[in-house]
């Protein structure tokens, strides 16, 4: 656990430098996708998500999730989990450091940063590392995956007739499509998203609830 924890600390270190040095080239960095972050229907699944998340954490029977690691964890998938995924989709057109940064960015923000708080809190290395990779790792892609949602276009006309909700991150303007679309399509796909991830937290809800 050791030259695990050295060598993501050690990676996570590297992306923090590149991305001071090129952050301004990066499109989490762009207006655009903080306009497109702050639209309302994102900004009132999020509210409801981490009112979730951190009501439930402490009530889950895992001794290792509380209202900080669920507050922070959450933030974190909302502020870079659809940069981190229009970035991997667009690979391509990216450059090497943004992609190196995303990467690292997903793991730190899914894993590193609750192993981190675990190790600091309880000062030995979670278990549950490996187990909460995995999971975290599933619900950060969907919640990149729903805040990413674009609605058909706003213009009206036959061009927009039939046009159906997709991501913005396939579009070439991306991440200026992440403010573009209208909502009311969306929520269909919005709800089904939350039911997955509903699903993946079952154990932990019905725990709560008990």
């Amino acid at each position: 656990m050791i030259v695990y924890l050295a060598a993501w600390s050690t990676a996570c270190v590297v992306a923090l430098v590149i991305a001071a040095m090129r952050w301004r080239s990066f499109a989490i960095a762009r207006r655009s996708y903080v306009i497109g972050m702050t639209r309302a229907w994102k900004l009132v699944t999020f509210a409801l998500a981490f009112a979730g998340i951190v009501l439930v954490a402490p009530r889950s029977g895992d001794p290792t999730w509380d209202y900080w690691d669920a507050a922070f964890m959450a933030v974190l998938v909302y502020v870079t989990a659809p940069w981190t995924l229009g970035v991997l989709y667009r690979a391509r057109s990216r450059s090497r450091s943004e992609i190196y940064v995303a990467v690292c960015v997903w793991l730190f923000s899914a894993s590193f940063s609750y192993d981190l708080y675990i190790f600091l809190r309880d000062h030995h290395y979670p278990r549950t590392w490996w187990s909460n990779l995995i999971v975290s790792s599933g619900l950060y892609g969907l919640g990149g995956a729903m805040w990413s949602l674009r609605g058909q276009s706003r213009a009206r006309g036959p061009s927009a007739m039939g046009a159906r909700p997709t991501f913005a991150f396939t579009r070439d303007d991306w991440p200026a499509s992440l403010a573009d679309g209208s909502t009311r399509p969306l929520l269909p796909y919005i709800a089904i998203f939350m039911i997955a991830v509903c699903g993946i937290l079952s154990p932990f809800l019905i725990e709560a609830i008990r």
